[in-house]
């Protein structure tokens, strides 16, 4: 089968950073091929909630790049409910375009994510009480005769708390991939449980690129990414708290 063109976008799904760069340009050789643009990250995230509201994107991997939702958390116990008003940022980054030996052309993005909950006591929102959940998919991208396929390759990210009072524990990460490779149906997943707040998890080499199309039936369409969930103790109730970026 002759390929007629090859795309591999990296794709990064982030939710917490910290500091920013400029943009460079770039022609320098290398084995992977010839680097045509590349920029440095933006990784403050101030600068990055600030790009999300403008709707700035470099590509069409974002459909909302801002999304507020007010929720209830319900303490573990089932006694006690906290109001929360949870606030995602989206914003795509176009990072490298880089000619591959065989003439492929080659595109990282990074599609960033901020997810934040802020409760509220009687009187108005307190911004000062937050936790922020923040994580980052790698996907690499292949397009191959008009046929897109996807592939997990890492995940990393972790939790971010500014609220003294309150303590992350019992934390979970889940990674996976489901859908068809070719004809196959494919259920990949692993499951981690990190010591710190803070995780990075490689998807094994051996795991297998899915066919992207979907038809809206949720049972058979793709899904690649990462789950996680950890539990908020303080105030003398706890609470769980998950955060899904999925493709």
């Amino acid at each position: 089968m002759k390929i007629k063109s090859s795309f591999i976008l990296v794709i990064m799904v982030m939710l917490f950073l910290a500091s920013s760069g400029s943009v460079l340009a770039a022609t320098n050789t290398s084995p992977k091929g010839k680097v045509l643009f590349k920029a440095d990250q933006i990784t403050d995230i101030d600068s990055i909630i600030e790009r999300a509201k403008k709707g700035i994107n470099d590509s069409n991997l974002v459909d909302k790049t801002t999304e507020t939702s007010d929720i209830v958390l319900n303490s573990d116990d089932g006694k006690h409910a906290v109001n929360a008003k949870v606030t995602k940022y989206r914003t795509s980054q176009l990072l490298e375009r880089r000619l591959t030996p065989e003439n492929s052309v080659v595109e990282t993005y990074a599609v960033m994510d901020v997810s934040t909950t802020i409760t509220r006591g009687d009187e108005a929102w307190d911004p000062s009480i937050a936790v922020r959940a923040y994580s980052t998919i790698y996907v690499e991208r292949t397009v191959v005769n008009t046929r897109e396929y996807w592939r997990l390759t890492s995940v990393t990210g972790g939790w971010a708390n500014s609220d003294n009072g309150i303590a992350v524990t019992n934390r979970l990460v889940r990674i996976g991939t489901t859908g068809f490779a070719g004809s196959i149906p494919v259920a990949q997943h692993q499951e981690f449980n990190p010591s710190s707040n803070t995780f990075s998890y490689a998807a094994p080499t051996t795991w297998k690129p899915i066919d992207a199309a979907k038809t809206g039936n949720m049972a058979t369409d793709p899904v690649v990414g990462a789950y996680t969930e950890c539990k908020l103790t303080g105030y003398g109730d706890s609470w769980t708290l998950t955060l899904s970026n999925n493709l």
